[in-house]
């Protein structure tokens, strides 16, 4: 049983088309992004529930559209600043996943 108590919330964003984004390898939580580029208000998911929702059964990970799981990250320098690119994850929800959107 997963512990993080949004779960319904991520699991209807992914149904909606939310991009999942790792922003930097700093940050122990994933960000959400609509195809607006505008960046979930509430949601910010840890990044080990990914794994686990996946695990359960609930969402499918989605190559064609995603960056690859692995690689290095790489790094855009901005004004003298070196800021991460993020990695952006779409996923599918599976049968299970829909039912347990919709408790």
């Amino acid at each position: 049983m997963i512990d993080y108590p949004h779960v319904a919330e991520v699991l209807e964003a992914i149904a909606s088309d939310w991009a999942i984004c790792d922003d930097s390898d700093d940050h122990d939580y994933m960000t959400l992004v609509n195809e607006d580029r505008e960046v979930h208000p509430t949601l910010k998911p840890p990044k080990d529930l990914f794994p686990r929702l996946e695990a359960d059964g609930l969402i499918v990970f989605n190559a064609e559209l995603s960056h690859p799981r692995v690689g290095e990250r790489q790094y855009m320098e901005f004004l003298d600043e070196r800021i991460p690119e993020p990695f952006v994850y779409f996923y599918t929800l599976t049968e299970a996943g829909k039912q347990y959107r919709q408790r």
